[in-house]
């Protein structure tokens, strides 16, 4: 696993390796599923007085977004609802075409509900769908606000991690930290399990949608590394390869060998940052951050 995405419980070992991703221009729009952002991609929210238009909010997001882009800027846009993901892809497609093709590696944060129609767009536009595996469960904000809400068939599309992986997209896992926790092994636990603090369902939530736990670590390294344009550096890293980066993370076992619930209690022994020592948990279990 990548030091940069460590999976240490202290707050300040987080990778300077942020300096290095190229400029981002972030917009946010369609905050909420709830929203009228997620009433607009082909049905209505149950209980929503919102109808089946073009929100006029997004109505300028493409012109914005081939602004930022002409000016050299990594497009990293927050959609969570489905006619926000749409209207962000459709702010993408408009980049390729008034400013020509190139490498952009653009960033949808989030993309919690995804019309099945528009995942294929993520690859054929080269969007890095950057989300949030830990929120992938029935807790209370699922069970009883959003779900009420969507209705179950809409319900039942919610963070379409394997689908957009199997359609070749590119997926990095993140946290959203503060907003939740920042320890990717909790992130992987829930991705490959989907299940909530109480075990439940047995089955995971929405099961077609489940990862492996490899799956999980990709995403959570070399997924992340993609996005920032990593591999255009004189020693890449999100990798373990020769000529790459010392970036590790040794940890107490092997989540890929480890039972699903029990990945959360993997303990972080040691973090390495282009070779050099970063956090170090000792015998006596103290951790010393080295930053």
């Amino acid at each position: 696993m990548d030091a940069s995405q460590a999976a240490s419980k202290q707050p300040n070992t987080h990778s300077s390796r942020v300096q290095e991703m190229p400029f981002e221009a972030n917009v946010h729009f369609g905050t909420t599923p709830l929203s009228r952002f997620a009433s607009t991609a082909g049905c209505r929210i149950s209980n929503s007085t919102h109808t089946d238009s073009t929100p006029s909010d997004l109505s300028h997001t493409a012109d914005a977004a081939v602004a930022v882009d002409a000016a050299g800027f990594q497009l990293h846009i927050h959609a969570i609802g489905d006619a926000a993901v749409r209207s962000a892809l459709d702010a993408v497609a408009a980049c390729t075409d008034r400013n020509g093709p190139q490498d952009r590696r653009p960033v949808i944060a989030h993309a919690q509900l995804v019309s099945p129609r528009d995942i294929p767009r993520f690859t054929e536009l080269g969007v890095v769908a950057n989300v949030q595996p830990l929120w992938a469960q029935l807790d209370r904000v699922m069970v009883e606000l959003t779900m009420p809400r969507l209705g179950g068939r809409r319900s039942d599309r919610q963070y379409p991690f394997r689908s957009l992986i199997d359609s070749g997209a590119h997926v990095a896992f993140g946290s959203d930290w503060p907003v939740s926790s920042e320890i990717p092994l909790d992130g992987i636990a829930t991705a490959v399990t989907r299940r909530n603090a109480a075990g439940e369902p047995s089955g995971g939530w929405i099961p077609a949608e489940l990862v492996d736990v490899t799956t999980a670590l990709d995403a959570y390294t070399a997924g992340v590394a993609h996005q920032a344009f990593a591999d255009r550096r004189a020693a890449p890293w999100g990798t373990l390869a020769p000529g790459s980066a010392a970036d590790l993370v040794w940890l107490s076992s092997d989540p890929r060998y480890t039972a699903p619930q029990s990945i959360p209690g993997i303990q972080v022994l040691e973090t390495w940052l282009s070779g050099r020592t970063t956090f170090r948990h000792d015998a006596a279990g103290e951790n010393h951050n080295r930053m």
